[in-house]
């Protein structure tokens, strides 16, 4: 439960740093909540295995691999 408790607070801590980068990076407010949405749910099992120690970066590199990962295949739809 302590774990849970400390997930939640550095959640309401980071998001709008997170909700802001994500933004910068894609430029559509709708689409970085839902990259933070997603990339937070993918560092849950990292958290609790307790393997995280900078969790704003490892989010981050979450979200950034995310929108390379979406441009590359839209590149690729393009050239196909």
């Amino acid at each position: 439960m302590l774990e849970d408790d400390h997930f939640q607070r550095w959640f309401s801590e980071a998001q709008d740093g997170l909700v802001r980068y994500a933004y910068l990076c894609c430029g559509d407010r709708d689409h970085a909540e839902e990259l933070v949405a997603d990339s937070v749910a993918r560092l849950w099992p990292t958290w609790r295995s307790g393997r995280v120690q900078n969790p704003d970066g490892y989010v981050r590199r979450i979200i950034a691999n995310k929108l390379t990962d979406t441009r590359r295949r839209a590149a690729v739809r393009r050239r196909v």
